[in-house]
């Protein structure tokens, strides 16, 4: 639980997730002034940010499972559990793949395809090294957990691919198009805000900045369903980047598809159906 009297531990925390993560000096990181964290505005209590006092955190459970450690981990959300299994999954450096949906699990990861086999699997997000799972509500952990567990361990140990195309890069990577404004909420994401919330299972992805100064995103893994979301939305991610980026007026989240993002998962699926007719007639 976040607690006003041990701010100071923040930006430390903050520090050593840039850089464990490698990211270079920049406007964000500049902005951390010794020690101190100042947003402007109180920051209420949210159970997401927990992950930010790593000392107050207790030991993550360890299971073995035939030769292989898996470490499991709640989140703020009762309904997901984040599971370590000890190597990479996506790999330091790339973004988080959301599967929320079997469909999705089939298009684009064989680990996510083979999850969902497990009754009660709602969704899935695969970290750089962590896979969160949300059951459906009214099942029980006592019985979706253990089969969670022998999958990814039978999985790694056969040595598969996690994904089936390449791997994201995260929506926070900054392109060659990006204004100034743009680039500093992206980079006030990636190194203030989103090593946070993958402590916790979940993750934030940048969708979009508007002519009205709304900062579009979307949640994603244990914070998508999480009933603590909007107060990390807003008295979290909204106070910090409004208070560094005075041109951004608030946030927003983003529930499914976007018009554009629609239009290109409709092409996506269209040309799939053309090459699947084009292999079944050859």
């Amino acid at each position: 639980m976040f607690r006003q009297g041990v701010r100071a531990v923040i930006p430390a925390a903050i520090r050593q997730a840039g850089r464990k993560s490698g990211a270079p000096a920049s406007i964000a990181t500049r902005l951390i002034h010794a020690g101190r964290v100042t947003v402007g505005r109180s920051v209420t209590a949210s159970p997401l940010y927990s992950s930010l006092l790593t000392s107050l955190r207790p030991a993550l459970p360890t299971v073995i499972v035939r030769g292989m450690f898996i470490q499991s981990r709640t989140t703020p959300n009762e309904h997901s559990l984040m599971f370590i299994p000890g190597v990479p999954v996506l790999g330091e450096g790339n973004g988080t793949l959301d599967l929320p949906s079997y469909k999705e699990a089939q298009q684009k990861s064989p680990l996510g395809q083979e999850l969902f086999k497990v009754d009660g699997v709602r969704s899935i997000l695969l970290g750089p090294d962590f896979i969160t799972v949300t059951k459906v509500e009214g099942d029980a952990w006592e019985v979706v957990k253990p089969q969670v567990h022998g999958i990814i361990m039978d999985f790694f140990q056969g040595g598969k691919e996690v994904v089936t195309d390449h791997i994201p890069s995260g929506s926070t990577v900054i392109h060659d198009d990006d204004d100034e404004v743009v680039a500093m909420i992206k980079e006030l994401l990636d190194t203030r805000i989103r090593p946070a919330v993958q402590e916790d299972g979940g993750d934030i992805e940048y969708v979009d900045f508007d002519d009205e100064g709304f900062v579009h995103l979307r949640l994603k893994g244990a914070c998508s369903t999480c009933s603590s979301s909007q107060v990390t939305l807003k008295n979290g991610v909204e106070n910090m980047l409004m208070h560094y980026v005075p041109e951004v007026q608030g946030v927003t989240e983003v529930v499914g598809e976007t018009e554009e993002e629609k239009k290109m998962r409709e092409a996506s699926d269209e040309m799939l159906k053309k090459m699947e007719t084009k292999i079944g007639t050859l």
